[in-house]
């Protein structure tokens, strides 16, 4: 089996520092904002290398949490919301923005939450 180019291990660390390492392919330039082993764009193996994003981006959507699935039952009431990062991929994590001033295309830059001694893609306004 192929070694990960970002075991997930790593990429939890450095979202605990406050940086968010990806990838990118060295074939065709895709790039990837959680880990894998191969890319999902031309799926040429081998060729991904870590990328460190800028962690800066945009609101493409999101959804307030009332009702949270059982492993998050002690978090309640929290905006999720997919960013478009400004290198290009999208993520999904904690918009750490009260709901009433989310706004489509706003501006937020990475901030981890740790939830559970768990580390959690956030975002905060930038």
């Amino acid at each position: 089996m192929a070694d990960y180019p970002l075991p997930y291990a790593q990429y939890a660390e450095s979202l605990k520092a406050g940086k968010l390492k990806g990838l990118k392919c060295g074939g065709c330039g895709a790039m990837f904002a959680t880990p894998r082993i191969v890319c999902t764009s031309c799926g040429a193996p081998g060729k991904l290398q870590p990328h460190e994003f800028q962690g800066a981006g945009t609101v493409q959507t999101w959804t307030f949490v009332r009702v949270p699935p059982l492993r998050y039952q002690a978090k309640q009431n929290y905006v999720i919301g997919v960013v478009k990062l400004q290198e290009g991929p999208s993520v999904m994590g904690i918009l750490q923005v009260e709901a009433e001033k989310v706004i489509q295309g706003m501006r937020v830059q990475l901030a981890p939450v740790m939830f559970e001694n768990e580390v959690q893609m956030g975002f905060k306004a930038a």
